[in-house]
């Protein structure tokens, strides 16, 4: 006996579930069958070369900092040679006289055109009336230093911190090692 109706609701039904059964197949499917993102893998050669880039990079922006700025000779004039050299003041302006004493004299009257006088060009040489002129005054070796010593300095702190946070951040997380 065959009721009117019901193989159509049935049939229904059953459609429903086929299309269900199917989505929620292909839903599984990728999840299943591809292996998961490694999110933390070490990424083999390309460890050594950004190793490398990275500390010429510090040692780059080092001698930069030390050579091209200005910080490391006003410095060491505002410590050794200036107005505060030997006693701190606080109402006192320890660079005065900084621009007047890294600029060298040069006397215009080796050059052989005729003309007289002197021409000041900033460098630390001795000047021309000195015992021995042109030459690198000793404020020049205390600046010279002070750059080679600042180079130290500034790539330790820079590899220290960088040490340091490659310490805190493992490569591997805490709970994957307790599992290993």
């Amino acid at each position: 006996m065959k009721i009117p109706g019901l193989g159509l609701a049935c049939g229904r039904r059953a459609w429903k579930n086929k299309n269900y059964s199917t989505i929620l197949k292909e839903a599984r499917y990728p999840r299943i069958t591809h292996a998961a993102y490694p999110h933390n893998t070490i990424p083999g050669i390309w460890l050594g070369i950004l190793e490398g880039i990275g500390i010429l990079a510090v040692i780059t922006n080092a001698f930069v900092i030390a050579i091209t700025s200005d910080y490391i000779p006003l410095f060491v004039y505002e410590y050794k040679y200036g107005p505060c050299a030997n006693h701190v003041k606080a109402n006192e302006n320890c660079l005065k006289g900084y621009v007047n004493n890294n600029l060298s004299f040069f006397n215009l009257s080796e050059l052989g055109m005729g003309k007289s006088g002197y021409c000041r060009y900033r460098d630390y040489r001795g000047p021309p009336w000195s015992s021995k002129p042109c030459e690198f005054t000793l404020q020049y070796w205390h600046i010279l230093a002070a750059c080679l010593a600042f180079i130290i300095v500034f790539e330790h702190l820079v590899f220290g911190i960088k040490s340091f946070i490659v310490y805190l951040i493992p490569d591997v997380p805490k709970g994957l090692y307790d599992r290993i």
